[in-house]
């Protein structure tokens, strides 16, 4: 068998808390520098958030290009909407 076709174990529980609040704080760490005018600050934050991330993950190249796929489809999506207000239908009332 493969080692690419073996699946790997799921992170522990603490591991997994743990990545989900670092991103949460990303999120709200580039929001709020953004509304007080310093978007740097945020983006600072969010490259040093997933550099912690990239360095607890098992195969940390393949995570690196899901995150560069799932930030080119973000940009992609958000750039070429007629609107530039988000790709989903429920967009509507924006």
């Amino acid at each position: 068998m493969n080692a690419a076709a073996t699946p790997l174990p799921s992170p522990s529980r603490p591991l997994a808390l743990a990545n989900f609040a670092g991103f949460q704080l990303g999120w709200f760490a580039g929001v709020l520098a953004a509304a007080h005018g310093r978007p740097a600050l945020g983006t600072a934050v969010i490259a040093l958030l997933l550099a912690a991330h990239l360095c607890s993950v098992r195969r940390p190249w393949a995570e690196a290009r899901l995150l560069a796929a799932a930030l080119l489809t973000g940009l992609v999506c958000s750039s070429t909407h007629p609107r530039r207000c988000c790709c989903w239908p429920s967009a509507g009332a924006c």
